[in-house]
């Protein structure tokens, strides 16, 4: 595991609904603005908590609503999830379709999402430094924290994406697909 130093600040995110892009994110006052068009939802307004951008028209509304319901940022990571919506630590260039990623699921509790994208690990609350806790063949994220060091051994000890499928379904996980 990372030790405490190695935390990002402030956290971002790029938000994914399915395997499109909708959002980037960051845990810190901002603006909520626009490249989708045209602009429905968030405009280039001060906000208290989140520096947005919205990638999809269609989706802005949704979104907006989501956020004026949430008190803070990980309150909106949340609500973002519950929503069916996933994160993706912001490392390097981002794609606005990714080709391949899953839900994982203990049982009915969700605990995470995999894409076959290289990228980073990360957790909700605990997002490492850029650079670190990267892999070429996967991204993962973490949504429940007690799952973390598993799922990061299991990231670990794999070579391709479809090595980290099978430890994933060997950890007991359901894998539901998004694209």
């Amino acid at each position: 595991m990372l030790q405490e130093k190695a935390w990002r600040e402030p956290r971002s995110f790029y938000v994914y609904k399915g395997c499109g892009l909708v959002l980037r994110i960051e845990d810190r006052p901002g603006t909520l603005g626009t490249r989708a068009a045209p602009p429905t939802g968030p405009d280039s307004s001060q906000h208290p908590f989140i520096q947005l951008e919205s990638f999809n028209a269609f989706e802005e509304n949704d979104l907006a609503l989501l956020l004026k319901e949430a008190e803070s940022f990980d309150a909106y990571l949340e609500k973002l999830i519950a929503a069916g919506y996933d994160l993706m630590s912001q490392e390097g260039v981002f794609e606005m379709r990714l080709d391949e990623g899953f839900r994982l699921f203990s049982e009915q509790q969700l605990v995470g999402v995999c894409w076959n994208q290289p990228g980073q690990f990360t957790e909700l609350v605990r997002q490492p430094l850029k650079g670190l806790q990267t892999f070429q063949f996967a991204t993962l994220s973490c949504y429940r924290e007690e799952w973390s060091e598993k799922l990061l051994l299991c990231l670990e000890s794999s070579a391709s994406f479809e090595e980290l499928k099978s430890g994933l379904h060997k950890l007991g996980l359901q894998l539901i697909p998004q694209c």
